[in-house]
């Protein structure tokens, strides 16, 4: 069975699951696919973890590796709580957690939930696109898969 028709009928089976259920799914294509859509791909150990309000969260990393994007050896993930059933939340999240992250730049109407002036502004998509603790297996077997990476700018 060829990769696509695998992707064929999981994609339809989710629909048929979705529809039988009030809650969305989300379902990973994998590393390849996480990647291409990220415009950040970074290892990063939790420093800071504020919460504005029940709907924003400010998350900053030590970075110790890159694999994409312009990342510095500190960065802010500006994580807007937005109005969808399988968002991406800090909430429970913890100082001193090591993550793999996969961020995309923020949208404006993102941006001005933050007051943020700078296009350089990123976040956990939705269904989280690759990000999880590096204790989290499939997190430990991306990690595999990127290779050694590069340290931060």
């Amino acid at each position: 069975m060829t990769q696509a028709r695998v992707r064929s009928i999981v994609v339809c089976a989710s629909l048929a699951l979705a529809v039988a259920s009030p809650r969305a799914e989300c379902i990973s294509l994998g590393l390849k696919s996480d990647r291409k859509y990220a415009d950040l791909v970074f290892r990063g150990v939790i420093t800071d973890l504020q919460h504005p309000d029940k709907r924003r969260s400010i998350v900053t990393f030590e970075v110790s590796r890159v694999w994409k994007g312009p990342v510095r050896k500190r960065m802010v993930l500006y994580q807007p709580e937005e109005d969808y059933l399988e968002r991406y939340s800090w909430q429970t999240s913890t100082v001193g957690t090591e993550y793999l992250v996969f961020a995309r730049r923020l949208d404006d109407s993102q941006r001005n939930a933050f007051d943020l002036k700078t296009r350089d502004a990123f976040a956990v998509p939705t269904c989280k696109g690759g990000t999880d603790e590096i204790v989290h297996p499939y997190a430990r077997d991306y990690l595999r898969q990127l290779g050694r990476g590069r340290a931060p700018r």
